[in-house]
């Protein structure tokens, strides 16, 4: 029977310091994992979030059932509204729309990590939706149990734990739950990969295989990353956020870890949370300098190939100095009531004394700096970079 102890260890290895989140959208999954965190007998506090995407007339009554339920429990509980609209592509914009608002509540707060109660079924079913879509390792590899996102921590420690094991431990604890009526709408492609895994399981296609598949593709990821990021750095300079690579350096690899190091770098420039396809990348790659692809511009000097952010994509982007701007910026330091982050942009290149030497116009145009009643306070070494692509 699953309870909270192997918890208390897992997060104590895997959860930064400080509060700790969890969301929790009432479903059986993440009122599993809400309860067992309660057991779990940790050291710090827990808060849960409920996203409510405003896409159905029972969702806040569901918000609101949960936030009944954490009062009952003794944790903090926060409900944030989302106003989504139906269309094409709902799940794909609900979930990003809905990690946003995990992120933004978790910076606001204060809370470094925030828990998710994926389970083993969930990376099946991810594993085969990716399958047919013709995904490469990356794609067909598990779900991470610990992912970063704008500086975010996002914890999954449920992977090996299946769906219906959750719905047997909430049952036996008297906890209800309830079924989004959207999990059983087969215009979703993921309803129709969770209805057919009980014939796949007779040709031995089970969750269990295809989890181990997915395991092993995360193997060879982690093993062509490993080669990736010594191809970065062979052939890669990094500057001010901007990546200036050597051609003939880099074709010394094999064509496969190029396209790898060229779409981990738009990837990362561009804030994305998947690589870019394959054909685009390549497109990218071999087409004429100066093309875009996910926020991300190219160009072409004496000194190799140049990918940075692309100044259209940010450059209404503000935001406090001390949080994550454009995915992968801070800017620590004491500054003034006002002050916030954004793009130079031409006033700025007028107004900064030490321009970044080296950077093609376009590049400069994009590094971060501090702002205070329209004018630069600090250009762009007052920025670290929260984290590297490779």
């Amino acid at each position: 029977m699953i309870d909270g102890s192997f918890l208390r260890q897992w997060i104590q290895e895997n959860a930064p310091a400080g509060h700790i989140g969890v969301a929790v959208s009432g479903g059986g999954d993440s009122m599993a994992m809400l309860h067992l965190l309660v057991n779990a007998g940790l050291d710090r506090t827990l808060h849960a979030v409920t996203v409510d995407h405003g896409l159905r007339p029972e969702a806040p009554q569901e918000a609101q059932t949960v936030a009944d339920f954490c009062k009952e429990v003794g944790v903090p509980h926060t409900i944030v509204p989302l106003d989504l609209t139906d269309g094409s592509n709902l799940q794909a914009r609900a979930r990003n729309a809905r990690y946003d608002a995990l992120v933004d509540w978790a910076n606001r707060n204060d809370i470094g990590c925030v828990v998710l109660g994926h389970t083993k079924d969930d990376v099946a079913e991810t594993f085969l939706l990716r399958l047919a879509r013709g995904s490469g390792v990356a794609g067909l590899s598990a779900m991470d149990d610990v992912s970063v996102k704008n500086g975010v921590i996002f914890l999954r420690p449920l992977l090996k734990i299946s769906r219906q094991e959750l719905r047997v431990y909430l049952t036996d604890h008297h906890i209800q739950w309830v079924e989004d009526p959207s999990n059983d709408d087969p215009k979703f492609d993921r309803v129709r990969i969770r209805r057919a895994l009980p014939d796949l399981s007779d040709l031995g296609l089970d969750v269990d295989r295809l989890v181990d598949t997915a395991d092993a593709m995360s193997r060879a990821r982690d093993a062509l990353d490993w080669i990736t990021q010594h191809a970065f750095e062979a052939s890669c300079d990094l500057r001010h956020g901007c990546v200036l690579i050597d051609q003939d350096r880099l074709d010394q690899f094999p064509e496969d870890i190029q396209t790898r190091l060229v779409a981990g770098v738009v990837r990362w420039i561009g804030a994305q949370d998947y690589p870019p396809r394959l054909q685009s990348v390549q497109t990218l790659w071999s087409g004429e300098r100066g093309q875009t692809l996910c926020g991300v511009q190219t160009a072409q000097s004496k000194d190799g190939f140049w990918l940075f952010r692309e100044h259209n994509a940010i450059k209404d982007q503000s935001g406090p100095p001390d949080q994550v701007w454009d995915g992968r910026w801070r800017c620590d330091g004491d500054w003034p009531d006002g002050a916030f982050v954004a793009v130079a942009g031409e006033s700025g290149q007028s107004q900064m004394r030490d321009l970044p030497g080296g950077l093609p116009l376009g590049a400069r145009l994009s590094v971060p700096c501090i702002w205070h009643n329209g004018a630069i306070l600090a250009g762009p070494d007052c920025a670290r970079l929260t984290h590297l692509p490779f």
